[in-house]
């Protein structure tokens, strides 16, 4: 079940959907590439560092989730948080099982006056293959943003360059941690 950005677009392409038929013809005005790598969206996703979290055992191999997490950190429609276990209580070692000293990736969304949250390592294999859906579609549509903001230097540009930001201030926490867990597990 593993995402394809090429099928994602053909998919996009024969939706009968309007708001999937918009995504296509924005895509489409904006000279859309069907590998992902060679989109010009690419800039923000490559400079993401991936750092391990707990992922599904059972679709561990199914999914890039170093891709994923750099469309989480990317999004404007939703927010996240990576919530660490407590090294002192959880021993990895003796357990065997190195996954409960990664911290849990958790996926806030706001849907009206409710906020929903979801960990990445609770999710279903058609959930995490929706999230791939649901944020390229959000950076197809933000790159026209960003292009009728007048391209470089916009203000898209600046959002993300912000998220980029925190997100490498959140990684030193989690260097931090891995070495305290470290410490503590030896």
């Amino acid at each position: 079940m593993y995402f394809n950005y090429k099928n994602f677009i053909e998919e996009l392409k024969n939706s009968s959907l309007q708001k999937d038929q918009q995504t296509y013809k924005t895509w489409l005005k904006n000279k859309g590439k069907t590998d992902y790598t060679k989109e010009k969206f690419y800039k923000y996703i490559k400079q993401i560092k991936p750092i391990d979290f707990r992922i599904p055992r059972i679709f561990q191999n199914n999914f890039d989730y170093d891709l994923l997490l750099a469309l989480v950190v990317l999004s404007f429609s939703s927010s996240y948080k990576l919530i660490f276990p407590d090294p002192s209580i959880s021993n990895s070692k003796e357990e065997g099982n190195i996954d409960l000293m990664l911290p849990d990736l958790i996926i806030y969304v706001k849907s009206g006056s409710a906020k929903v949250n979801k960990s990445i390592s609770s999710l279903c294999s058609t959930q995490i293959y929706r999230l791939y859906e649901i944020y390229f579609n959000e950076m197809i549509l933000l790159w026209d943003l960003r292009q009728a903001d007048s391209g470089k230097n916009s203000y898209v540009d600046m959002l993300y360059m912000k998220k980029i930001n925190e997100y490498n201030e959140i990684t030193k926490t989690v260097y931090n941690y891995i070495e305290r867990s470290k410490c503590l597990n030896y």
